[in-house]
This record gives structure tokens, sequence and C-alpha cells, in this order.
């Protein structure tokens, strides 16, 4: 598929959750002319080198950077992967690091790209509750794999750790009034629309006259928003993008991925770190 624009957030790289094999199967199977990396892209709250030993991890690395030889990538960074916010400005291995974004649809629409967690008075103000919110979530995957595998089929859509994050992420946004402060820095920043990450849930949807757009994750959701020729905004979920890159699948389900010769990685992409 040829898209002029693919935005993907949330794939927590370091996370025993991230789900590399199916982002590296949307990304190999998709064209695109910009690239926009909206935060939380590597878990630095997770995050080691010996996470790099993993096969798909540093595939996926490598990938991006691949894929900064021929087209636009820009990383806005998040609250997980705030350590990369001090390159802001500057580009590494061929991805623009960008504390936020604006973008330009083919129809002349303008759009804000932020990770989303300044809309989050939890993450902005009290990142110590943040990560007892991010390890209870650990904890609700942790269950999630566990209950699935004694009693849900793999083709159930329930999930604990889903609704668990939604619940807790609805009542974050209220308290926070997050709404109303996109629609207040959209008219701010004189938008049409915002497309962020953070909430792992994948939206699209019109808040009076603003179009607010959702990526989602690629923990649980495996979702993405795109951009089409046209300059139409719409998202991207797990059932399409399967459908789109199913001859990258064996008969087995598993992903045969191309080797690519050693590349090296910037240095600020290898020394993530907790703060």
């Amino acid at each position: 598929m040829h898209y002029r624009t693919i935005f993907v957030s949330d794939v927590h790289l370091g996370s025993k959750w991230s789900k590399v094999d199916q982002l590296a199967a949307f990304l190999s199977s998709s064209f695109c002319d910009r690239l926009y990396l909206v935060g939380d892209i590597i878990d630095g709250w997770k995050f080691r080198h010996e996470a790099l030993k993993t096969r798909s991890s540093h595939y996926i690395l490598q990938l991006l950077l691949k894929l900064s030889e021929k087209t636009e990538v820009f990383y806005i960074p998040g609250n997980h992967d705030d350590f990369l916010k001090e390159f802001s400005g500057r580009t590494l291995g061929g991805i623009h690091i960008l504390e936020r974004a604006f973008h330009t649809a083919a129809d002349g629409r303008r759009y804000l790209i932020t990770h989303g967690d300044e809309f989050d008075i939890v993450s902005k103000y009290t990142q110590w509750l943040a990560r007892i919110g991010d390890a209870a979530y650990e904890t609700s995957l942790w269950l999630n794999d566990g209950l699935s595998r004694l009693f849900l089929s793999d083709n159930s859509k329930w999930s604990l750790s889903r609704r668990a994050k939604r619940t807790v992420k609805e009542f974050v946004k209220y308290i926070s009034g997050y709404e109303r402060k996109i629609t207040e820095t959209a008219e701010r920043y004189n938008v049409e629309g915002i497309i962020c990450g953070h909430i792992h849930r994948p939206v699209m949807k019109k808040i009076g006259a603003l179009l607010y757009c959702n990526t989602g994750d690629w923990l649980e959701s495996c979702s993405a928003v795109v951009e089409t020729r046209d300059g139409s905004i719409k998202p991207l979920l797990w059932q399409q993008i399967r459908s789109q890159a199913q001859t990258l699948f064996d008969g087995n389900g598993n992903l045969g991925l191309p080797a690519f010769p050693f590349t090296e990685i910037p240095l600020p992409f290898l020394s993530c770190k907790s703060r």
C-alpha cells in the first residue's frame, strides 16, 4: 500500500509486550512519503542495552533507519522516551527529532502532531503516580496473558489489560480536562486537527470542528493513522494491516523478516535509561 503519510505511536520497544513483528510487517508492506513516530516508540522506563540482543527490537530500529534513507521520518518523543527531547531540532541517523510537528495534508488541512502526554496532568506533573500506573498496566498484561491461555481462545477480543487501561485513561481524561485542553491547543495553533497517541486506544472523532485522531498502540491494538493520497485521514486497525501484510506471514503465522546488513545505530537510541 502507498500512503502519503503514516502515523504510529506507543510501540514501547523494550517491553515484553511490544508487538514488533506486527509493526515490522506493517512498515515492510507499506510505502509512504512521510512517517511520523508519535512518541513512546522506545520505552526508556524498561529499555536496556540487553533489549538490542532480541532480533525483533534491533530489526525495528534498523528498519526505521533504513526507511529514513528514502522517506522523511519525524520522531516526536513522548513521556516514555523523553530522553530524546534534549535532541529536539537535530537529526539522528536520518530521523528528525521534534518536540511537536505540524503536518499539512494533501487537501490543505493542517494537523498538530504531538504525543499527547502534555494533556495528561498525571504524566506531566506526577511522574511517580504515572509509573505506578504503568506498573499496574504491566501486571494486567501478565494477568491478561495468563487468563487468555487458560480460558479464552486466540480469537477472543476480551482484554483485562485493555479494559483497565481504558478505565484509567478515561478517569485521567475526566480529571485533567483532556479534550478541553486538546481543543484549546488546536485553537492556539490554528489547526484543523490533532494526531496523537499516549492513551493506547485508537480513536477518530470530531470535537466541535476539530478532528481528533489517536493512533492507538503496538502493545495490544496494533493500529495506526494514515493519510491517503487525496489527503483523507483514517485509522488503520490490525485486521486491515494483517490483510495488507498477509504475504509476509508463513502458514504458521510467523513473520519472515529479511536480514539487514548491520547498521550502526546512533548512540541516543542505545543510551535509554529511566529518569
